[in-house]
């Protein structure tokens, strides 16, 4: 995580439903990653590959 909180960043944290009930940042994520794997066969399914997603905000 960065130090910077998402006002901060240029966005407000309120629009994107990241804070807390006294309008405190509770979360702020960037650049998180998630992988999903590419299969071959039906019945014995063998990771072959991967793909990797970003999402930057």
């Amino acid at each position: 995580m960065s130090g910077s909180t998402a006002a901060q960043a240029g966005h407000p944290a309120h629009e994107h439903g990241m804070t807390g009930a006294h309008g405190e940042v509770v979360l702020s994520v960037t650049d998180a990653v998630k992988h999903f794997p590419i299969t071959q066969g039906i019945v014995r399914q063998k990771v072959i590959g991967q793909v990797r997603a970003v999402s930057r905000r």
